[in-house]
């Protein structure tokens, strides 16, 4: 049920009060982020963790810190604010504005690709291959700092998602304390800068990954155990990207309302469902039903087998 003002008494505080802590119950529960994935929001953090970082260097002071916790499920952590005099300490929109100017510019002294070898190494970083951290997988340093891309300076794609992340981060850190406070990263100016930026720099991708092929196919196919269920439904899902030319996450996603019946005249006079008809109206990257026309229909075929009259049930059979 909508939390409604009228039945948390009359005008006033209180009142008030009372109702803005339900109806942000309410939001967490309906439209929180259960639509975003663990990795999503870890990702986002890490992305955070070196803009703090950076900030510590360059004068500005400690901002966010790591929690790392470790139990049953494995490590656990989350980035959260330094507290000042009571409130968490949030950095000026110039620190945010000077943070992507390195970045736009290049400067691999003060922002190099991949981030500090010391800051990669530390307790918050998560073990990956062969149980080693990031920091000593980094390589051999480049032009403009570590990674296989690190031969060129940041793209704009990369900067955004850093700002986007930066954003995030302090939208829910300044609606947890109730606000009263700007986000760096949503001022005017912020806008403003990333719009000159992406005039400047551009905004189409210059690395894309090649397509998948029937030799890549067949090869994951070679190694995949059929007694293992990940294995298994990651191969579905290649083999679904590769023969419908689709996401295979893109199906998965499919509506009962996107499916139309298609319908027939038996003998005997009885209408009959000849067929269904597939109106894609929500991709994985197009969750409103957007770009996707209702008017360009994907055909599923019906099973040869059946005879006679039939009706698709929720389940699919």
């Amino acid at each position: 049920m909508i939390p409604r003002r009228l039945n948390f008494g009359p005008e006033g505080w209180d009142g008030d009060a009372a109702h803005s802590a339900a109806m942000a119950q309410f939001r967490l529960k309906e439209f929180g982020n259960s639509h975003v994935q663990d990795q999503t929001n870890d990702r986002r953090m890490g992305r955070v963790g070196l803009f703090g970082f950076w900030l510590a260097q360059n004068n500005y002071g400690e901002h966010v810190q790591w929690n790392v916790s470790h139990g049953e499920c494995g490590m656990k952590r989350c980035l959260v604010a330094v507290d000042s005099n009571g409130s968490p300490r949030v950095p000026s929109t110039a620190a945010v504005m000077e943070y992507v100017l390195t970045m736009a510019v290049g400067d691999a002294a003060s922002r190099p690709k991949g981030g500090w070898m010391s800051y990669q190494s530390g307790d918050h970083v998560k073990p990956s291959l062969h149980g080693r951290k990031r920091g000593q997988l980094m390589g051999k340093a480049k032009a403009f700092g570590t990674g296989a891309f690190a031969d060129a300076p940041f793209r704009y794609r990369a900067i955004e998602q850093d700002v986007l992340a930066i954003r995030w981060f302090y939208d829910k850190l300044l609606e947890g304390v109730g606000g009263g406070a700007l986000n760096p990263a949503s001022t005017a100016a912020m806008k403003a800068l990333m719009k000159a930026l992406s005039y400047l720099m551009g905004q189409r991708r210059v690395s894309v990954p090649k397509a998948l092929s029937q030799d890549v196919l067949e090869s994951v196919a070679a190694v995949t155990e059929v007694e293992s269920v990940s294995m298994m439904t990651a191969l579905a899902m290649l083999v679904a990207d590769f023969v419908w030319g689709a996401r295979a996450s893109d199906l998965y996603m499919m509506d009962w309302a996107e499916l139309e019946k298609k319908m027939r005249a038996m003998e005997c006079g009885e209408p009959a469902v000849a067929g269904v008809v597939w109106a894609r109206l929500r991709t994985k990257n197009d969750r409103q039903g957007k770009k996707d026309a209702p008017s360009a229909p994907k055909p599923l075929q019906c099973t040869p087998i059946v005879k006679g009259p039939f009706s698709l049930r929720r389940m699919g059979d």
